[in-house]
């Protein structure tokens, strides 16, 4: 499978007044909500550790969108591409009943870089996903504002089908030399985003 990653160059956030950005709209975070209480229960599951997660403020669009020809798909991918084109600001509107932090590139800067005083400064014109540092104290000062968390999570814009029962939207989680990125697919049930499928892959540094 090929590395899904996003486009999320320091850089880019610096020239931000040159990209259209609009607001999350709600059907978006409710979808959002559906992809994290996933996320939650499992980790729940598996690690019996309960954590909190830290989101970043605004959506990226993937370097690679689905190729899929599928007919069932294919409208569900174009409303997908045609969102991405437009960034969207996220804010603590997600209806979750389990904690999370909003963050933004500028603090991520802040807390990575107070754990690596006695590193490049160029270095942090990196990726907003990870570092590449090569150890652990840049995530320092990460832990220390957010000890409950298991890295930060960033996602796309949501596509929806026409007839708006299916969605589809891309989430990357960012950690310490490692982390995720997926696929989701969410079907609407009873009026609650449910996950219909999902496939991704990880990655280390």
């Amino acid at each position: 499978m090929k590395r899904l990653i996003f486009a999320v160059l320091v850089v880019c956030f610096c020239h931000a007044g040159l990209i259209a950005q609009t607001g999350a709209t709600a059907e978006e975070y409710a979808v959002y909500a559906g992809v994290l209480r996933d996320i939650d229960r499992k980790n729940r599951r598996e690690t019996k550790i309960k954590t909190s997660f830290v989101i970043f403020d605004k959506t990226v669009k993937p370097e690679e969108f689905d190729k899929s020809e599928s007919p069932k798909m294919k409208g569900l991918i174009k409303d997908f591409r045609e969102k991405n084109e437009i960034s969207a600001k996220l804010t603590r509107r997600f209806p979750v009943n389990f904690s999370y932090g909003i963050v933004s590139q500028s603090e991520l800067n802040k807390l990575l870089i107070s754990g690596s005083k006695n590193l490049d400064e160029s270095k942090t014109e990196n990726k907003v996903r990870n570092t590449k540092f090569g150890n652990e104290i840049p995530w320092k000062g990460f832990y220390e504002q957010f000890p409950k968390a298991n890295g930060y999570y960033l996602f796309s814009r949501v596509g929806f089908s026409a007839n708006k029962k299916f969605a589809l939207v891309y989430a990357e989680r960012a950690e310490f030399h490692s982390g995720d990125f997926t696929k989701y697919i969410l079907r609407k049930v009873r009026g609650k985003w449910k996950i219909y499928s999902a496939s991704g892959t990880g990655w280390n540094e």
